[in-house]
């Protein structure tokens, strides 16, 4: 299904896009998490979301990866259990949020106008694709700060990735691979990190 969007969403998401590549690195920072880190998420909402639809963070640290491997004895549970932590492990993620009303209330008009797109009068079975304009900003949020040099803000381990993830992971699979650079995509398929790996 084709959705036509306002044609003020583009710009709205640009300052989204730009808000986070900039902000992101401090708040973390903030969160003065002294482990080794095997990922940074930035989660973003569905519509059914009660909160604000900005999105949020959290550290995936390595004594949290440690846990979903001895919980789930490894495989594709454990590999659940490492990219959807806060699902899965709530209480062992350091997280934190975005605390800028502007910020917030952009990100609430740019759901407003995506949703806006379907005409159909009906919820959608998956929202995929009506929220794809900015599920695809957010990955290229995370494909920015991939970039971006950590040293100094985090200990970060060979496998670190940032990632941006649905806040429930219905589309897990599709967001990794959307968000992780090819290079770090084979070495975490090779160490038995994603998904399909064994």
């Amino acid at each position: 299904m084709r959705f036509t969007y306002d044609k003020k969403l583009p710009a709205l998401l640009v300052k989204i896009e730009e808000a986070l590549v900039s902000k992101t690195p401090k708040a973390v920072a903030n969160l003065k998490v002294s482990e080794p880190a095997y990922a940074i998420f930035l989660w973003y909402e569905d519509s059914s979301s009660c909160g604000d639809l900005a999105p949020h963070f959290g550290v995936g640290v390595e004594s949290m990866r440690t846990v979903c491997a001895k919980r789930y004895d490894n495989g594709e549970l454990a590999n659940d259990c490492i990219w959807r932590p806060q699902q899965v492990i709530t209480e062992l993620v350091p997280r934190g949020s975005f605390k800028d009303r502007v910020f917030t209330n952009r990100c609430k008009e740019a759901y407003a106008l995506m949703l806006a797109a379907n005409k159909t009068g009906e919820p959608l079975e998956d929202e995929g694709e009506l929220l794809r304009p900015f599920r695809s900003m957010m990955h290229r949020v995370a494909s920015r700060l991939n970039e971006y040099e950590w040293e100094g803000l985090l200990r970060t381990m060979e496998e670190f990735v940032v990632v941006s993830l649905d806040q429930i992971g219905y589309w897990l699979e599709e967001d990794l691979k959307s968000s992780i650079p090819k290079a770090k995509l084979k070495l975490l398929q090779q160490r038995g990190l994603l998904f399909g790996s064994k």
